[in-house]
């Protein structure tokens, strides 16, 4: 009984461990897709935004959107980024919440591959620099994000805004390609993340 007891006890810790790591994480993470969002208020290319829930919320779109993360996710081999995987492929779209400001402004900000890459890099600065792991599942997430759009039918996104606002328009069989990329990318930091703890003999937090 004491065993089970004190496994059990272990069970529950890391549970909530996960659940402080995915909160945060992703807190940070809606946070800088919304800074995004604010940027494209300066953009050039600027259009008046319509609410985003002006035709109710789609929610298979947001199950959809859920799932492909958990796709990519899943690549990691590890239950907490399994987890924000799905998380993060949908609080992206935290880069709508602008527009409930009735303001003009560069559209899905946060579809893009600087937001991407920034989200990967101050994650790592805040929660591990050598968390390979995050920052790729940071990354992938929005490619997950997108690949959904795209199978959707809404393919268009401002892919390298800021730095080039001009939204790029995908063919729905495209969906794929974004999938494929941010899986063998998450494949790859898992690799890494495993040879450099085994080098160092410890262990992942899975």
């Amino acid at each position: 009984m004491p065993n089970i007891s004190r496994s059990y006890k272990l069970q529950i810790t890391k549970n909530t461990d996960h659940l402080k790591f995915i909160t945060k994480t992703s807190l940070v993470y809606g946070g800088i897709s919304i800074a995004f969002s604010v940027i494209g208020l300066i953009l050039p290319d600027r259009q008046f935004f319509e609410s985003p829930i002006i035709n109710g919320i789609n929610m298979p779109h947001v199950f959809g959107h859920i799932i492909w993360g958990l796709m990519i996710g899943a690549a990691s081999l590890s239950f907490r980024y399994f987890l924000l995987g799905g998380v993060f492929a949908i609080i992206i779209d935290w880069d709508h919440l602008i527009q409930f400001f009735n303001v003009e402004g560069l559209v899905r900000m946060g579809h893009s591959i600087p937001f991407g890459a920034v989200s990967a890099i101050v994650l790592m600065m805040l929660f591990g620099r050598k968390n390979y792991l995050l920052g790729t599942i940071a990354f992938a997430a929005m490619l997950a994000h997108i690949s959904f759009d795209t199978l959707s039918g809404g393919g268009n996104f401002p892919l390298f805004a800021p730095f080039y606002d001009q939204i790029i328009t995908f063919p729905d069989s495209f969906w794929f390609i974004f999938q494929l990329v941010g899986i063998t990318i998450v494949i790859s930091a898992m690799i890494l993340s495993k040879s450099i703890h085994k080098e160092k003999g410890t262990e992942i937090i899975t």
